[in-house]
């Protein structure tokens, strides 16, 4: 069994409508939540099944459904406890960031939003090979009227 780790990712800049803060929302409290509780395989795939690829791809880093569950479960094995719950605790407060985000959009009439990500990247370390990525911090830059 691999052991797995995560290090600090890059930070990235795009714009969002009010619906992909949604998204990515959700995807990110997913992937928390699973790294926190190893639900089935099949039971992230049911969760993220209507999150768009592209979200998909901007919260983990892979647009692939199954590709994901298959790599969570993968990091739930093989990444100690205390280390998945500081990044299960990291990714929920991108969580609340997100909520924030898309409240000030929603409040201001903003139909988008330039926002700033941080990840942290979940890697084998063995191999030093990101499996996935995980927002840990979310700034909005601008929003748009």
């Amino acid at each position: 069994m691999a052991i797995y780790n995560y290090r600090k990712g890059s930070t990235t800049s795009t714009i969002l409508t009010k619906e992909q803060l949604l998204q990515l929302r959700y995807a990110t409290l997913s992937g928390a939540d699973f790294l926190q509780s190893s639900d089935n395989h099949s039971s992230i795939q049911d969760k993220l099944r209507n999150v768009y690829l592209g979200n998909l791809n901007t919260v983990f880093g892979i647009n692939s459904v199954s590709t994901i569950a298959t790599r969570l479960s993968l990091i739930y094995d093989g990444m100690p406890r205390s280390t998945r719950n500081t990044v299960a605790t990291a990714a929920n407060t991108s969580v609340n960031h997100f909520s924030v985000i898309f409240s000030n959009a929603d409040s201001n009439g903003a139909k988008l939003v330039t926002v700033n990500i941080t990840y942290y990247e979940l890697f084998n370390a063995t191999s030093g090979t990101t499996t996935l990525t995980l927002p840990v911090s979310v700034t909005a830059t601008r929003y748009h009227i």
